[in-house]
């Protein structure tokens, strides 16, 4: 505007002025040894995690980091959304700002399974069966310890006229937890049917412990929105709302639309995942989404442990990730409403794929992760804790 006026030393004067702000911003050379002020930054990002996940998938993955890129696997229909959507909840409630982008879901369809999950509403309301934990040696009849809270025979399945109790009296003393082999049992408990009365009450208990303006949810049709549509969004979101996330789900990266065409589809997962990792470093945030896995001839569907093989042609992503974790569940641990969590890839810390999060859910009432236990799979199908 200035050179249009023919104001010479005022357009040379804002010149040099914004080119020493944007010199400031864009210098990326420091001073790891020298810098005193440098140097307490990296100490106050590594001692301020974003969160730690609840339980004991906390023990197994750590404290999560803003910048970080962690993609949940599992093949269709294990569950993926219902992790993505726990793993929301669990950032609002360490009071952390959320944007869910469903690329699969309307948000209408998407957000009455969060009210779920908040309310533990079902869809009647009903007498539901929910998973409890109980130890091996209580339902084997091997346990012989004082503190066992059971003394009649175990009735081989979950039976509402049975006096038999579940026995966890191990796992609650540290010297006594090596004796505490998880398994699962079952009891019934009426729940309340999703209403709007109710979800109101809950939401606003919700915000009360936790805080208002938490979360924030865009959809688009499957297949249809790319990178660069989730990335405009999110501008959109800052602008409008001066909402900044500090978590940022896409649920999910195996159903992004590719910005090119490449003959092979290889190249178009790896330029999705590349996307997400950037996106994690320019935002600031921790981004999270999932991936499906088939494997060979579809083998994720019926292994009961997944491995970096089952990611099929979305390999490339093992090369971005932060932290990759899979969803297990063989077809009995399905009906008794567990999951099994484990790691495939972690960039900041050591980890053993057969150390896994024994994890209990109740899908119909919205919750993926009810209770938690560190169990160390085997392989033949027993369950013992490490």
């Amino acid at each position: 505007t200035y050179l249009d006026l023919g104001q010479l030393e005022k357009a040379e004067e804002t010149y040099e002025k914004e080119n020493r702000i944007l010199r400031q911003v864009t210098y990326r050379w420091v001073k790891p040894f020298d810098d005193t002020q440098y140097i307490n930054s990296v100490f106050d990002e590594v001692e301020s995690p974003i969160f730690r996940p609840k339980g004991h998938l906390g023990d197994l993955l750590g404290d999560l980091h803003r910048g970080w890129f962690l993609v949940l696997m599992g093949p269709m229909k294990r569950g993926k959304t219902f992790g993505l959507q726990d793993i929301a909840i669990d950032a609002m409630m360490s009071r952390k700002r959320v944007a869910y982008i469903s690329l699969e879901m309307k948000d209408r369809h998407l957000s009455p399974r969060f009210y779920k999950q908040i309310g533990i509403f079902g869809d009647i309301e009903d007498d539901y069966v929910f998973p409890c934990f109980d130890c091996c040696n209580n339902q084997e009849g091997t346990c012989g310890k004082n503190i066992r809270q059971n003394k009649v025979v175990y009735p081989g399945s979950f039976d509402s006229t049975s006096s038999y109790k579940p026995c966890i009296a191990c796992r609650k003393i540290e010297s006594e937890k090596k004796d505490f082999l998880p398994t699962v049992y079952h009891f019934k408990a009426s729940r309340p049917k999703l209403s709007l009365p109710k979800t109101k009450q809950e939401l606003q208990s919700f915000n009360k412990m936790f805080g208002k303006n938490l979360l924030r949810m865009a959809s688009f049709p499957a297949y249809s929105a790319t990178m660069k549509d989730v990335e405009r969004a999110l501008d959109e979101l800052e602008q409008e709302e001066d909402f900044i996330p500090d978590v940022i789900i896409t649920d999910y990266l195996s159903i992004i639309a590719p910005e090119f065409q490449y003959k092979d589809p290889r190249f178009s997962i790896d330029d999705v995942a590349k996307a997400h990792k950037r996106l994690a470093g320019e935002r600031s945030a921790l981004v999270v989404t999932g991936a499906q896995s088939l494997g060979v001839g579809r083998s994720a569907l019926n292994k009961d442990m997944q491995d970096e093989s089952d990611i099929g042609h979305d390999a490339y992503i093992l090369g971005h990730v932060d932290i990759m974790i899979a969803l297990d569940q063989t077809p009995d641990e399905k009906e008794n409403g567990v999951w099994r969590i484990g790691v495939i890839e972690h960039r900041w810390r050591k980890f053993n794929k057969r150390r896994q999060v024994l994890t209990l859910q109740q899908l119909e009432l919205g919750q993926p992760s009810i209770d938690t236990e560190m169990v160390y799979w085997s392989g033949r199908g027993r369950k013992d804790d490490e």
